[in-house]
């Protein structure tokens, strides 16, 4: 299922004391087309946030342990984590749950008992403002490289450990010729669905479109073989899936360029490319960026989709 505004199955926490009310609002949001991850207190929340970090986040003002608003609070203080959209929850005529909600940083508010045509509007006008205002992608609903370029500055100012993984698509150009630009972007929305859905389960502390097709990924250099292998392992799954069947059992397109030539594509690969500080400092994102650039210019070069990592000790 497919969210209108671009992003494939947002992913919204939802954090609802009352069990009945919760499993009536999750209910019509994954009707909606939405992702759903519950927490039923506010400690939870905060733990769900940090490990799935969700499109959005729907918080019930009178959440045990924790309450809501101050869950609210936390989230806006935290670096990391104060780019999540919120939508708190409040009771009927409880004017004075809403102006706290909005004054501790929520994006909006919806009351219970939810009206589920207003409950999935709110939540998708909330995430239209919000991926406008952070510059993200209209197809993929990813962010682009300003959340993630903060991030690395600070774990390179800090010196933490990080890894940079740079994604690109091989042949998509001739995809798009043999099969059309709409049949080309879902392509594009197959690999950053992958990639974020990857980066979710291995604790990437971003996953970026940087336009077309090409993508960002920040984890912990711990994650990064387990994580490349999931995403390309499961990209080169479903790849040829997307050709023709013919195109598909002879492994590639054949186009005809403007010389008469019959040109063979093979199928398309997802290459990425590793830049890290685990075996020598890194001082700038731009320098980060580019040694990620050059590996997976490298990985390209594979039969597979692949990935290389930057292994040298010191410059060459």
């Amino acid at each position: 299922m497919s969210y209108e505004h671009g992003v494939t199955d947002p992913l919204v926490l939802l954090a609802d004391a009352d069990p009945d009310s919760s499993a009536f609002a999750e209910a019509n949001l994954s009707r909606a087309g939405f992702r759903i991850v519950t927490a039923p207190t506010g400690e939870a929340a905060l733990s769900s946030v940090g490990v799935w970090r969700p499109a959005l986040a729907l918080l019930d003002v009178e959440l045990p342990g924790v309450e809501g608003v101050e869950v609210c609070r936390r989230l806006r203080d935290d670096p990391d984590l104060s780019w999540v959209p919120i939508v708190m929850i409040t009771a009927p005529r409880s004017a004075e749950h809403r102006l706290a909600s909005l004054s501790g940083g929520a994006d909006d508010f919806v009351v219970k008992p939810y009206d589920p045509v207003e409950l999935v509007a709110r939540v998708r006008a909330t995430l239209r403002r919000v991926w406008v205002a952070q510059e993200r992608s209209p197809l993929t609903g990813l962010p682009g490289a300003h959340m993630l370029g903060r991030a690395l500055a600070r774990a390179i100012e800090r010196d933490q450990p990080w890894a940079l993984i740079r994604g690109d698509l091989t042949q998509l150009r001739a995809f798009n010729e043999r099969y059309g630009v709409e049949r080309g972007n879902g392509m594009v929305l197959s690999a950053s669905r992958i990639m974020a859905e990857a980066g979710a389960e291995n604790g990437a502390l971003a996953v970026c479109h940087l336009g077309e097709d090409d993508f960002l990924l920040l984890v912990h250099p711990d994650a990064v073989s387990t994580l490349c292998e999931a995403i390309t392992s499961r990209f080169d799954a479903g790849a040829a899936q997307r050709y023709d069947p013919d195109d598909c059992a002879a492994g590639f397109i054949e186009l005809v360029d403007r010389a008469g030539r019959r040109l063979h594509y093979p199928i398309i690969r997802l290459a990425l490319g590793v830049a890290w500080n685990r075996f020598r400092p890194v001082a700038m994102v731009t320098e980060a960026l580019h040694l990620a650039g050059e590996l997976c210019q490298l990985a390209k070069r594979e039969p597979r989709s692949s990935y290389r990592t930057d292994r040298r000790a010191s410059r060459t």
